[in-house]
């Protein structure tokens, strides 16, 4: 797609900004943030102005370059065109974008309705009750002669966590010395490592050494998952050693990660070194919210979904702060997430408890990848089903796997 499409493109998608948010709201917002010398509290209006300016430019030029911002305004426009005329758009979703306290949540439930009305599905937005204390989930999906009803759970924007605060780093050093105490005590030749989704707790050290004493003592050749603790734990035993250190270096804490190595250093008379017993301990943790904050959002939004109805809960985990301590960041590791949200989701469907919601889909996005010129969006999506509850015959997640499917 040339210059000159593009830039037509995305003249329609302000187009569509303007009139659902008002041209006056959005001048007089950008007016008042200048006048005032303060960032708007609306992010609509600060990039809408971002990009008429760019827009305006590329007229003048043959360059078009996007960045994540612009990026952002041309999918709030896609959205927009694409759920304005969904039944009660201008009751439940119009009087919520101009409130900056809502604006995130209400974006999200036009992406899920977006997804679910290209997907073919007749798709309509939820009125609030009037009746007192009934709740009502975000949207309701027509198929067939049946009805699926759809919360979405947008979580609130993640903060960094103070990894590296003296009180973490005694935590992380009580859990390597544990470890290390164990491996020192029996005369084990392991190198142990253990990944934490979220910072790890004091009160979960005593737990978690336990756990890798249990590997150990099974033999566990693999990398092992436990969802109650967060982590995961891969454990190698070190028969060969080559140790490229030729003394103990214990209790090193760098950057909200711990990594100690400890061996005996024998000196032999031609004053070559053997190492014996090597230990090493690697602790590291995903910046990122806790397993439990997820469960949380979705004991949240399960009473949102009827009782006696068949209901679908979106939750997306905001990924715009991820940051990955000491392990690049990377698809696979927003998966590896995801797959431990998965397993942490899965035990909280019984055949008598939360027979309600037939699927739990978790998304993570959208990550902005360049491709020569264009910005292309991609969203992770990972979709958990009720072996205990069932979706109409035909009805299809999108984003799931159909070999997933029961």
């Amino acid at each position: 797609m040339n210059t000159q499409a593009r830039l037509t493109i995305f003249k329609e998608h302000l187009r569509m900004i303007e009139e659902t948010f008002g041209l006056d709201w959005l001048l007089g917002q950008t007016k008042e943030s200048k006048q005032s010398r303060k960032a708007a509290s609306h992010i609509v209006p600060r990039r809408w102005r971002e990009a008429r300016k760019v827009y305006n430019e590329a007229l003048n030029s043959s360059e078009f370059i996007p960045t994540p911002d612009l990026f952002d305004i041309k999918s709030l426009g896609e959205q927009l065109a694409q759920t304005y005329s969904l039944p009660n758009f201008d009751t439940c979703i119009r009087p919520r974008l101009q409130d900056s306290s809502e604006f995130e949540k209400v974006l999200y439930e036009m992406q899920v309705a977006s997804l679910l009305s290209r997907c073919g599905y007749k798709t309509s937005f939820v009125p609030v009750s009037n009746i007192p204390n009934q709740r009502t989930a975000d949207l309701r999906i027509n198929f067939d002669d049946a009805v699926v009803y759809v919360e979405c759970k947008k979580k609130d924007k993640y903060s960094l966590s103070s990894a590296e605060d003296n009180k973490y780093s005694s935590t992380l050093n009580d859990l390597g010395a544990a470890v290390n105490h164990f491996l020192l005590v029996n005369g084990l030749q392991y190198k142990v490592e253990i990944l934490s989704m979220g910072l790890i707790a004091a009160k979960d050290i005593a737990k978690i050494a336990e756990a890798v004493q249990l590997l150990i003592a099974d033999d566990y050749a693999q990398s092992h998952v436990d969802r109650e603790l967060g982590c995961v734990f891969k454990i190698t035993n070190v028969k060969t050693p080559s140790p490229t250190r030729d003394q103990a270096e214990i209790g090193v804490f760098h950057n909200g990660c711990y990594s100690s190595v400890t061996t005996q250093v024998l000196i032999n008379g031609d004053d070559t070194c053997v190492y014996s017993n090597p230990q090493a301990v690697d602790i590291y943790h995903i910046d990122w919210h806790k397993l439990s904050s997820v469960i949380n959002s979705f004991i949240t939004a399960r009473g949102q979904v009827p009782k006696c109805a068949t209901g679908i809960i979106y939750i997306d985990l905001d990924v715009s702060f991820l940051k990955v301590k000491s392990v690049s960041l990377s698809q696979t590791n927003i998966s590896l997430y995801l797959e431990l949200a998965e397993g942490a989701l899965k035990t909280m469907f019984s055949p008598k408890e939360n027979t309600r919601v037939s699927a739990i889909v978790l998304t993570a996005g959208p990550n902005y990848i360049g491709q020569g010129c264009q910005l292309i969006s991609e969203m992770i999506t990972t979709v958990v089903r009720n072996p205990y509850a069932s979706l109409p015959t035909g009805f299809i997640i999108p984003g799931e796997v159909t070999s997933n499917q029961p």
